[in-house]
């Protein structure tokens, strides 16, 4: 981006306000974009200033002055992404943790609520369950248990 010929301002303020207004204010003159990879920085001798996460403002830091000049976004930014899409990533990021959080909260419920009930019954009842909720998840694989069983008796019988 083309700046004005006037002396370029400094970049680094004392406040998260102040950053944020220069943003604001280089937004507005279409200097940086709107964009999801741009916030605030900290750095600089403690201070604060306009930063792109993948590091792709067209800038110049000075040591000597301490002075950051930022001349704004490429023009055609490959890391370009609308600030928009933050906020419905946000929204939805939300969403999932809030769901998974009750549906720990729901499982953790339910596990004790059964390992309660499991407990209070007699051990033979807890066999016969036990016993059929192995027989139900082996089901699937019964003809291949059936095949290894019986080529493990084969082998033993060749043996003999």
């Amino acid at each position: 981006m083309i700046r004005d010929k006037k002396e370029p301002k400094n970049a680094i303020f004392n406040s998260q306000h102040r950053a944020k207004d220069f943003i604001s204010e280089l937004q507005s003159n279409g200097q940086i974009k709107k964009c999801y990879h741009i916030e605030i920085g900290y750095g600089y001798f403690d201070r604060f200033y306009p930063k792109c996460n993948k590091k792709s403002f067209d800038q110049e830091y000075n040591a000597g002055t301490a002075k950051l000049t930022i001349d704004g976004c490429p023009k055609n930014c490959y890391f370009y992404t609308p600030y928009w899409q933050k906020r419905v990533r946000n929204f939805f990021s939300r969403l999932v943790i809030i769901w998974l959080k009750n549906l720990f909260q729901f499982l953790g419920t339910a596990v004790i609520g059964f390992g309660k009930w499991f407990s209070q019954l007699s051990k033979n009842v807890q066999l016969i369950i036990v016993i059929c909720l192995l027989i139900y998840v082996s089901a699937p694989f019964a003809e291949k248990i059936v095949n290894f069983v019986g080529k493990i008796v084969s082998t033993a019988n060749s043996a003999n």
